[in-house]
């Protein structure tokens, strides 16, 4: 079991898997057209992408959902993360590359923000 200094900050955790997601996909058409990374196609595997979409859901789900629901019960970050998976998802059922491009970074920053509204939320529930 892991004592309270060392608890693992879902909220942290959530951030930068959504953060580094909307970079992946802001920069993964850059790098694909204009570098020597063009060839390099395991960087647009739909497996990979799947993976890490996962990671940012499930992370999501284990921070925000338990927090609203026992903590803190503000809805904000949970309708700010619900946006930005759904702004996601519009994302992959496009055949447009530029408008998958563009939600998928809108919603991964939307998902990275409401962690940072999480985090900040339940700091202040835990002080009262």
């Amino acid at each position: 079991m892991l004592k309270s200094t060392q608890k693992i900050n879902l909220d942290v955790l959530g951030f930068w898997a959504s953060t580094l997601c909307a970079i992946h996909c802001a920069a993964l058409p850059i790098l694909l057209t204009f570098s020597a990374l063009g060839s390099l196609e395991i960087l647009e595997n739909p497996f990979i992408e799947g993976t890490m979409l996962g990671i940012a859901a499930i992370l999501a789900l284990a921070s925000i959902l338990p927090s609203y629901l026992h903590k803190h019960q503000r809805i904000q970050p949970l309708l700010i993360t619900i946006i930005g998976f759904t702004f996601i998802f519009l994302g992959r059922v496009t055949s447009v590359e530029a408008f998958e491009a563009i939600n998928t970074v809108v919603g991964g920053s939307l998902v990275a923000i409401s962690h940072l509204l999480n985090s900040h939320y339940l700091k202040m529930w835990r002080r009262g």
